[in-house]
């Protein structure tokens, strides 16, 4: 990952822990980074589990989230303490059904849940949200997100919300070092607005700030958590930085707005992390200042 690990150690008290999106980004980050005490249970749907990224071996589930018989079943037999649910998807089906679905099983069997949500469910009108404002999306992945944390909150009012950002990984690459590495090699022109502001994170200080919730007792790690990046940067800013990972800071780059495009997006998505640094000393790394190192160590 870039930058290594965070210095952090994160012990969990033996609990049985289904990840589901272990596949993905976060879901690679966690199971990367899992604590040694910790019986994890991967949980997929398409794609397999990066053997290179697991940190061991990892009992696996594959299961369809939308699908609430399958979810009710999985849940049932893994029989989880907890359930991390870091699951990705860009449909509302994939987002709020598959959250629904998680939470009810969870409800069913008594499992503590901390559901991954985004910054995207505020307006992006004020300088920073923190945790107590209200959230008022206004797009549409935002209303599902949004949904979605109802739809947990309502079968287990107890449950961990945690907001973030974009997540910033080289290895494994994130959505945005995909993207940028492909446009350059093929040599596509690379647009990067200059009026879209976010705090990403890196995903070693995201997945290590979740386990350090999850570590809480349940009774003291519900409600809404905000873990992003400690810098707003633009989509342009944060895009020079990966191409600097990718050796290509030389590579071409338009300035583009946001403003330009037809669908509404949120234009400054800046989070304070006000009770993650109260409670859990959090302090994430600047991507400027590991990218220095280089994209690994």
């Amino acid at each position: 990952m870039v930058g290594g690990a965070p210095p952090r150690c994160i012990r969990v008290s033996a609990q049985r822990i289904l990840i589901t999106g272990s596949a993905g980004l976060v879901g690679t980050g966690l199971l990367a980074s899992r604590p040694p005490d910790a019986e994890v249970v991967a949980g997929i749907h398409r794609a397999a589990v990066d053997d290179r990224s697991t940190a061991g071996p990892v009992e696996t589930v594959r299961v369809d989230l939308t699908d609430p018989d399958a979810v009710d079943a999985v849940v049932a037999d893994v029989a989880p303490d907890l359930v991390l649910h870091a699951a990705y998807d860009k449909t509302r089906s994939g987002v709020v059904d598959a959250s629904a679905n998680v939470a009810a099983a969870c409800q069913a069997t008594d499992a503590a849940v901390i559901h991954l949500s985004s910054d995207v469910v505020f307006d992006g009108r004020a300088d920073q949200n923190s945790e107590g404002d209200r959230p008022d999306p206004v797009s549409e992945y935002g209303t599902w997100k949004l949904e979605a944390e109802g739809a947990v909150r309502a079968r287990v009012p107890d449950a961990a919300i945690v907001r973030t950002s974009l997540v910033a990984s080289a290895d494994p690459p994130d959505h945005v070092m995909r993207w940028l590495a492909e446009a350059v090699s093929e040599g596509r022109e690379v647009v990067l607005f200059d009026d879209e502001i976010r705090a990403p994170i890196l995903l070693a200080d995201l997945a290590s700030a979740i386990w350090a919730i999850a570590e809480l007792p349940r009774a003291d790690r519900g409600g809404v958590w905000h873990l992003v990046g400690p810098e707003a940067l633009s989509r342009l800013a944060h895009g020079r930085i990966e191409l600097g990972w990718l050796g290509r800071s030389d590579a071409p780059v338009t300035v583009g707005s946001a403003a330009d495009l037809a669908d509404p997006r949120p234009r400054r998505l800046v989070l304070t992390c006000e009770r993650a640094e109260r409670e859990l000393s959090f302090a994430p790394r600047s991507l400027g200042t590991v990218s220095a190192h280089g994209p690994s160590s």
